[in-house]
Protein backbone atom coordinates (compact mmCIF):
# COMPACT_ATOMS: atom_id res chain seq x y z
CA UNK A 1 0.00 0.00 0.00
CA UNK A 2 1.20 3.20 -0.80
CA UNK A 3 1.34 5.84 1.99
CA UNK A 4 1.13 9.25 1.35
CA UNK A 5 1.28 11.97 3.75
CA UNK A 6 -1.33 14.87 3.89
CA UNK A 7 -0.14 18.21 3.56
CA UNK A 8 0.50 20.24 6.93
CA UNK A 9 0.49 24.04 6.93
CA UNK A 10 1.27 25.08 11.18
CA UNK A 11 0.10 28.59 11.73
CA UNK A 12 -3.10 30.79 12.99
CA UNK A 13 -5.50 32.59 11.06
CA UNK A 14 -5.09 35.36 13.79
CA UNK A 15 -1.76 35.87 11.38
CA UNK A 16 -1.60 37.80 8.22
CA UNK A 17 0.85 35.27 6.37
CA UNK A 18 -0.87 32.28 7.78
CA UNK A 19 -4.05 33.55 6.07
CA UNK A 20 -2.22 33.88 2.79
CA UNK A 21 -1.16 30.86 2.72
CA UNK A 22 -4.35 29.02 4.10
CA UNK A 23 -6.59 31.39 1.42
CA UNK A 24 -4.34 30.78 -1.47
CA UNK A 25 -4.23 26.66 -0.72
CA UNK A 26 -8.71 27.02 0.02
CA UNK A 27 -8.96 28.88 -3.34
CA UNK A 28 -6.82 26.57 -5.84
CA UNK A 29 -8.68 23.67 -4.06
CA UNK A 30 -5.52 21.93 -2.16
CA UNK A 31 -6.29 19.57 0.17
CA UNK A 32 -4.24 20.18 3.62
CA UNK A 33 -4.46 19.89 7.23
CA UNK A 34 -4.33 22.88 9.11
CA UNK A 35 -2.26 22.74 12.75
CA UNK A 36 -3.10 25.37 15.08
CA UNK A 37 -0.09 26.58 15.97
CA UNK A 38 0.48 30.23 17.59
CA UNK A 39 3.59 31.90 18.24
CA UNK A 40 5.62 32.14 21.84
CA UNK A 41 3.74 29.39 23.49
CA UNK A 42 4.89 25.96 23.93
CA UNK A 43 1.56 23.91 24.03
CA UNK A 44 0.75 20.70 21.63
CA UNK A 45 -1.53 18.26 21.36
CA UNK A 46 -2.64 15.64 18.84
CA UNK A 47 -6.47 16.16 19.02
CA UNK A 48 -7.57 14.79 16.04
CA UNK A 49 -10.46 17.88 15.72
CA UNK A 50 -7.88 20.14 16.05
CA UNK A 51 -4.23 19.48 16.75
CA UNK A 52 -1.89 22.00 17.90
CA UNK A 53 1.98 22.84 18.07
CA UNK A 54 3.07 26.10 19.45
CA UNK A 55 6.51 27.34 17.94
CA UNK A 56 8.03 26.97 21.29
CA UNK A 57 6.90 23.12 21.35
CA UNK A 58 9.74 20.81 20.97
CA UNK A 59 7.31 19.17 18.22
CA UNK A 60 7.28 22.52 16.20
CA UNK A 61 8.87 21.61 12.78
CA UNK A 62 10.98 24.93 12.35
CA UNK A 63 13.62 25.90 14.01
CA UNK A 64 12.83 29.23 13.01
CA UNK A 65 9.88 29.52 15.60
CA UNK A 66 7.50 31.61 13.79
CA UNK A 67 4.31 30.97 11.35
CA UNK A 68 3.24 30.06 8.49
CA UNK A 69 5.40 26.52 8.36
CA UNK A 70 4.44 24.38 5.43
CA UNK A 71 5.52 20.37 5.66
CA UNK A 72 5.30 18.12 2.44
CA UNK A 73 5.95 15.31 2.87
CA UNK A 74 9.09 16.15 5.12
CA UNK A 75 9.99 19.16 3.50
CA UNK A 76 9.84 21.55 5.93
CA UNK A 77 9.46 25.50 4.73
CA UNK A 78 8.38 28.93 6.71
CA UNK A 79 7.86 32.27 5.21
CA UNK A 80 5.13 32.53 3.72
CA UNK A 81 5.86 34.14 0.39
CA UNK A 82 8.58 31.16 0.45
CA UNK A 83 5.48 28.86 0.82
CA UNK A 84 3.06 30.62 -1.44
CA UNK A 85 5.80 30.55 -4.29
CA UNK A 86 6.69 27.00 -3.74
CA UNK A 87 3.19 25.83 -4.17
CA UNK A 88 2.30 28.03 -7.12
CA UNK A 89 4.91 26.60 -8.47
CA UNK A 90 4.86 22.86 -7.35
CA UNK A 91 0.92 23.14 -8.62
CA UNK A 92 1.28 25.32 -11.62
CA UNK A 93 -0.19 28.25 -10.89
CA UNK A 94 0.08 30.06 -12.94
CA UNK A 95 -3.15 32.65 -12.85
CA UNK A 96 -1.13 33.08 -9.31
CA UNK A 97 2.51 32.95 -9.70
CA UNK A 98 2.82 33.60 -14.05
CA UNK A 99 5.47 31.43 -15.73
CA UNK A 100 6.85 34.27 -17.69
CA UNK A 101 9.86 35.73 -16.34
CA UNK A 102 8.77 39.48 -16.52
CA UNK A 103 5.22 39.77 -15.48
CA UNK A 104 7.21 36.88 -12.36
CA UNK A 105 9.97 38.96 -11.65
CA UNK A 106 6.64 41.97 -10.81
CA UNK A 107 4.95 39.68 -8.42
CA UNK A 108 8.77 38.66 -6.99
CA UNK A 109 9.41 42.52 -6.33
CA UNK A 110 5.51 42.90 -4.54
CA UNK A 111 6.37 39.99 -2.33
CA UNK A 112 9.83 41.52 -1.21
CA UNK A 113 8.78 45.25 -0.91
CA UNK A 114 5.47 44.02 0.74
CA UNK A 115 7.41 41.45 3.55
CA UNK A 116 10.30 44.89 4.41
CA UNK A 117 7.69 47.74 3.57
CA UNK A 118 4.13 46.93 5.38
CA UNK A 119 4.79 43.77 7.12
CA UNK A 120 7.86 45.35 9.44
CA UNK A 121 5.55 48.56 9.50
CA UNK A 122 2.53 46.33 10.89
CA UNK A 123 4.29 44.25 13.04
CA UNK A 124 6.15 47.63 14.79
CA UNK A 125 3.01 49.09 15.20
CA UNK A 126 1.01 46.42 16.62
CA UNK A 127 4.26 44.88 18.75
CA UNK A 128 4.18 47.25 21.75
CA UNK A 129 0.43 46.28 22.31
CA UNK A 130 1.81 42.29 22.65
CA UNK A 131 5.22 42.56 23.66
CA UNK A 132 5.80 46.33 25.56
CA UNK A 133 9.79 46.15 25.36
CA UNK A 134 9.01 46.60 21.57
CA UNK A 135 8.35 50.52 21.25
CA UNK A 136 11.99 51.10 20.44
CA UNK A 137 11.68 49.19 17.33
CA UNK A 138 8.33 51.39 16.63
CA UNK A 139 10.40 54.52 17.30
CA UNK A 140 13.06 53.61 14.89
CA UNK A 141 10.77 51.99 11.62
CA UNK A 142 8.10 54.97 11.91
CA UNK A 143 10.43 57.44 9.76
CA UNK A 144 11.98 54.51 7.82
CA UNK A 145 8.61 53.75 6.72
CA UNK A 146 7.26 57.21 6.34
CA UNK A 147 10.34 57.92 4.11
CA UNK A 148 9.87 54.98 2.17
CA UNK A 149 6.63 55.70 0.81
CA UNK A 150 7.50 59.16 -0.80
CA UNK A 151 7.53 58.83 -4.38
CA UNK A 152 9.86 61.51 -6.71
CA UNK A 153 7.32 63.68 -8.29
CA UNK A 154 6.57 62.30 -11.97
CA UNK A 155 8.63 63.69 -14.39
CA UNK A 156 6.97 66.54 -16.47
CA UNK A 157 5.43 65.61 -19.82
CA UNK A 158 7.52 66.24 -22.81
CA UNK A 159 7.24 69.81 -24.76
CA UNK A 160 5.54 69.38 -28.25
CA UNK A 161 7.45 68.84 -30.93
CA UNK A 162 8.73 71.92 -32.38
CA UNK A 163 7.44 72.79 -36.42
CA UNK A 164 9.99 75.52 -36.57
CA UNK A 165 13.98 74.09 -37.23
CA UNK A 166 15.21 77.71 -37.01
Amino acid sequence: AVVTMVLKIYGTFVSQPCRAVFWACRMKGLAFQHVYSLPHSDKASDDDKRPRVDTESPRFPSRHKAVPVLNDNGFVLTESHAILTYLAEKNEWYDLYPSDLIFRAKVNEYLHWHHRSVREATYAFFAPTVNPGGKQKVHYLIPVQNQSYKRPPPLPPPPPPSHHLF
